[in-house]
């Protein structure tokens, strides 16, 4: 029987960026994004090689619901995501914990979404003059709140105050992948992930891999997605995510 599970791990107080991550047929979770963006014509003919560069074929995609009543086709893609692509700062999704957050970017409230085991935890630091960086930890990241997410934002307008984001010193370099993907990269940048993205539209760009590992004789299924907002042709809003189920 094929189940269908939503979990919206922001618990509604993304604003523009909300993520949801599902239970389909053959898969144990996936994952992606709602964005908007209000893309210009500049760079028209990049644009239009990652729009059609990999369109669903029969049987291939994966159907996600990224808000209520929009299905989209998403192709996952084949191989493993390089560790460069989802560290930020020295915390590596999948591996780092809030504490380890709070050791290298300062103290901070941990705001707590949801109850029981569908609560995340979050703790987001603004800088450089109103933007802002989440980091998120799921039912997933077990008792030691293992990272699963982190969004990053140009501009604070539209997220929740209840997020506590507090001001920090944070240096807007710090806030990019080790790889340099962040806020203000072009979709130069993004195609470097792969030629090919799994779903892009003129608003919504999304990387979605999904492959096995394994780790002490146990297969483990990772699902990794990168999705991007883009305006005049610059990333506003990029989250990264990183699950692992057995």
């Amino acid at each position: 029987m094929r189940r269908v599970i939503r979990v919206d791990l922001t618990g509604n107080i993304f604003g523009k960026l909300s993520v949801f991550i599902f239970c389909v047929q053959s898969l144990s979770a996936c994952s992606s994004w709602r964005v908007s963006a209000n893309s210009q014509d500049q760079m028209n003919s990049e644009r239009s090689h990652l729009n059609s560069a990999q369109q669903p074929k029969q049987g291939s995609s994966l159907k996600l619901e990224l808000f209520p009543g929009k299905i989209l086709n998403v192709i996952p893609l084949t191989g493993s995501v390089r560790d460069e692509n989802l560290t930020v700062g020295g915390i590596e999704i999948g591996s780092s914990t809030l504490a380890d957050v709070e050791h290298i970017f300062g103290q901070a409230f941990v705001a707590k979404v949801g109850d029981a085991g569908s609560s995340v935890s979050h703790i987001c630091y603004m800088f450089d003059q109103g933007s802002a960086i989440i980091f998120s930890s799921g039912e997933l990241g077990g008792s030691n709140h293992v990272i699963d997410s982190i969004s990053i934002h140009k501009s604070i307008f539209g997220l929740s105050r209840n997020l506590g984001c507090q001001a920090s010193t944070i240096a807007p370099q710090n806030t990019k992948t080790t790889s340099g993907l962040g806020l203000h990269s072009s979709i130069l940048d993004l195609n470097k992930l792969s030629p090919r993205p799994s779903y892009a539209d003129e608003k919504i760009y999304v990387w979605h891999w999904q492959y096995s590992k394994m780790i002490d004789k146990n297969s483990y299924d990772v699902l990794v997605s990168i999705a991007a907002e883009l305006s005049d042709n610059q990333i506003v809003a990029l989250h990264l995510s990183k699950i692992e189920t057995y």
